[in-house]
């Protein structure tokens, strides 16, 4: 069995407030994949894959804010007009396949 050590770091807290530079870490993160995308002198495919990785980041970002905004009430319609389509189509792409309520 190992032992800890007692003067290391201690155990994040659960219950305390999300820390404000994990977003601006992640937008650091974001900002740099751009920055790649544009930077000429990397080649074209690792600007291609810097791309993939940034519009991946984003699509996962739009799913968790379609959750929150329905969690707070947002109706299909609502969110079908934010992206231009209808409540079928917002929910199709965004919704619970699982969850046949309006």
């Amino acid at each position: 069995m190992l032992a800890m050590a007692s003067d290391g770091p201690a155990a994040p807290d659960p219950t305390a407030a999300p820390d404000p530079t994990a977003a601006d870490e992640v937008l650091v993160g974001l900002s740099r994949l751009i920055d790649q995308a544009q930077d000429e002198s990397i080649a074209v495919t690792s600007r291609i894959v810097a791309v993939i990785a940034a519009r991946n980041y984003l699509e996962a970002l739009t799913r968790r804010l379609v959750t929150e905004a329905r969690e707070q009430g947002t109706t299909w319609e609502e969110v079908g007009r934010l992206f231009g389509t209808s409540a079928v189509n917002a929910k199709a792409r965004y919704g619970d396949y699982n969850d046949y309520g309006d």
